[in-house]
């Protein structure tokens, strides 16, 4: 009797050990007036998480915009890192959308959502989400697309 009222407390404070994990949103900035390069090929960006300008400039170039003041979002990597996802190319104009992203322990988790519109377009794109995140929010990135 008494081992099972042991095992039923260490039962019991397992999963109240378990469901105390906390995912904590993490502060971001979605970066615009970036492209992906031609020179991309779909894959080839192995790790979503990218802590270089070298390696940022390797896969994206800049494109001034015709809002606010025309230029890139600019990305300080001594301080801050960034989150990209590259969809597939497509002719019905796709677009990446931020579900969330939250940090539990030392994994970050980046949710987003891939719309396109239903009509095709007479080009195709590939669409880009970049995240601006500060260091201080560190951790392995993992990616998750829902629908």
């Amino acid at each position: 009797m008494k081992k099972i009222i042991m095992s039923v407390l260490a039962i019991g404070l397992l999963t109240i050990t378990a469901c105390n994990h906390t995912q904590k949103a993490v502060p971001h900035t979605v970066a615009s007036g970036y492209f992906v390069k031609n020179t991309y090929q779909d894959g080839q960006l192995k790790n979503p998480k990218i802590t270089t300008r070298e390696t940022f400039e390797a896969y994206f170039g800049m494109a001034a915009t015709m809002d606010g003041n025309g230029m890139p979002t600019p990305i300080d990597f001594d301080a801050q890192y960034v989150i990209a996802v590259i969809g597939p190319e497509s002719d019905r104009i796709p677009e990446l959308e931020v579900v969330s992203l939250t940090q539990e322990s030392d994994s970050i988790t980046l949710e987003y959502r891939l719309n396109e519109k239903q009509e095709p377009a007479s080009f195709t794109s590939k669409p880009v989400l970049l995240l601006v995140v500060d260091k201080t929010h560190e951790g392995e990135v993992m990616i998750e697309q829902v629908e």
